[in-house]
């Protein structure tokens, strides 16, 4: 009896730091995957925001050329609509830059689920489009003492989704106007010559 009881105080001794060791691997396991998931959290978040972004610049390159039509099953890519969009002319070009940089961001983050190093030069160009929205900084410095990158993107992105939206609107009212005058002028000349005919 005395020597089962050795026996089994000598086998737990043996599994004790076995034992343990599987503990700390599985919770470093689950902290992982814990991390992962506020991560992707994150991540899916800002994916999500790159989309909503990905569909202003389309509504804003109809709003400039209405003839272009949205094609079923037609893909063009974020970079492709992103180029059309500085070859109009007609938007910020360092708008443009920020949404290049985010762009670039999200391919990179797309492949890279563990983390990433953004480049100085993506910071730089984010960062001008939240100060050019936030004179006072305070922004900023709320985002900075949440030391949240995505949060910092997702901020820029609603910057730019109100530059877009205000330049999709602009165009629109203007060929509104200039449908309506057309319009207007048409009804004039149709009235001029009915009275003409008189």
């Amino acid at each position: 009896m005395e020597t089962d009881k050795h026996w089994e105080k000598n086998l737990a001794d043996m599994f004790h730091p076995l034992f343990n060791s599987g503990i700390k691997e599985i919770q470093a396991s689950l902290d992982e995957i814990k991390e992962s998931k506020e991560k992707t959290s994150e991540l899916g978040s800002f994916l999500l925001h790159h989309l909503v972004l990905e569909k202003y610049l389309e509504d804003y390159i109809i709003a400039i050329f209405p003839e272009i039509k949205r094609i079923e099953g037609h893909k063009t890519t974020f970079g492709k609509k992103l180029e059309i969009i500085n070859k109009l002319g007609s938007f910020n070009h360092e708008s443009y830059t920020a949404i290049k940089a985010i762009n670039e961001i999200r391919n990179d983050l797309a492949h890279n689920l563990s983390g990433h190093e953004f480049k100085a030069g993506h910071k730089k160009s984010i960062y001008s489009i939240i100060a050019r929205w936030d004179k006072e900084g305070r922004i900023q410095q709320e985002l900075d003492s949440k030391e949240n990158i995505y949060r910092v993107f997702e901020t820029c992105i609603y910057f730019l989704l109100v530059e877009l939206l205000t330049g999709i609107s602009l165009h629109n009212t203007q060929r509104n106007i200039e449908e309506e005058f057309v319009r207007q002028k048409d009804l004039m000349f149709k009235q001029l010559v009915e009275e003409e005919n008189l």
